[in-house]
């Protein structure tokens, strides 16, 4: 968590607890509230947990790896934080012609010979 969101997590939470407890565990005040949040600032259909999709999707995004974002969400497994990664159709396709230039393609069954 960097200095900017530690401060105006400080400012924001109850008097106990630390700022990455908001982030890393201890939300539930956060969750019990965001439904209340939400209407209030009129935004329909966002979920809690968006945001950590979000969160997620944008550490990876910056080119960080699973195992990093894993670690800032707090999740003991890759795998579950996986489920919270959204990735741009643009940017699978980014990533499939990044391979174009350096793979190459053989054809039949025993690369490419016949027989």
């Amino acid at each position: 968590m960097n200095k900017v969101i530690s401060v105006a997590l400080k400012q924001a939470m109850p008097t106990t607890g630390e700022p990455d407890d908001l982030i890393l565990g201890g939300v539930d005040w956060i969750k019990d509230n965001w439904p209340v949040v939400c209407k209030e600032a009129k935004i329909e259909g966002l979920h809690f947990h968006d945001l950590r999709a979000t969160y997620v999707t944008r550490i990876l995004e910056a080119g960080f790896d699973s195992f990093t974002a894993r670690d800032a969400v707090g999740h003991s497994t890759v795998k579950t934080t996986g489920i919270y990664a959204r990735p741009s159709i643009e940017r699978v396709r980014k990533a499939v012609d990044s391979l174009s230039g350096t793979a190459q393609i053989q054809s039949g069954r025993n690369g490419g010979t016949t027989g």
